[in-house]
């Protein structure tokens, strides 16, 4: 049996998220201004900033794509969480900072190496997603993962395409389109019309 491998993922200076513009004379500007928003956005005293890195674009979608399922902490069940990755838990916890703290994980793919996320507020609706940690007998790079992804993503959209495929098939063999189009109730506008069986997710 293999041994696990874990990575965490600690930023070194945690005040690398400030910009280096927001010294005084910015601060004093937006002051100036009058511009509330931006002083709390930019204080460092009232700034949240996680010890821990932020995402990617490019890490989301593939961790997203997969590992889909997040499963509390408190009830994953499919691997052995190691003592450090439960040590990082605790210590993510501890600081008050994330809404939910995760396992991303799915048992059915090729490569198995679940990730610990932390989910915290970034503005009224948006959420930033930290990586805190990884685990797994063969910690795959993000290339490999990368080409995972991309294979599992192709995957889908060729059946979709081939579903799609087979209802074009079926709708041009109608002979009656009037009695398979619906055309939108509020505006009975013709242009905004859609076809009964037809999933349009």
């Amino acid at each position: 049996m293999s041994a696990v491998q874990v990575e965490t993922y600690e930023v070194d200076e945690v005040n690398s998220d400030l910009d280096t513009e927001e010294d005084g004379s910015y601060l004093a500007m937006i002051d100036r201004l009058g511009l509330k928003g931006q002083r709390e956005l930019v204080n460092p005293e009232t700034k949240q900033v996680s010890p821990y890195r932020k995402m990617t674009d490019e890490e989301f979608k593939i961790f997203k794509i997969l590992f889909p399922k997040v499963i509390s902490v408190e009830n994953y069940s499919n691997h052995k969480i190691p003592i450090r990755v439960l040590q990082v838990y605790e210590h993510a916890k501890s600081l008050e900072l994330y809404e939910d703290i995760s396992v991303w994980d799915e048992p059915a793919v090729e490569i198995t190496d679940p990730v610990l996320v932390g989910k915290r507020k970034a503005g009224s609706y948006n959420y930033v997603y930290d990586i805190l940690a990884r685990w797994g007998s063969a910690l795959a790079s993000v290339e490999e993962l990368r080409e995972l992804a991309n294979k599992k993503a192709m995957a889908f959209l060729n059946q979709k395409i081939d579903k799609l495929e087979t209802e074009i098939v079926v709708l041009k063999t109608r002979k009656d389109a009037f009695n398979i189009v619906k055309v939108n109730d509020w505006n009975g506008c013709l242009e905004e019309i859609t076809i009964d069986g037809i999933n349009y997710e």
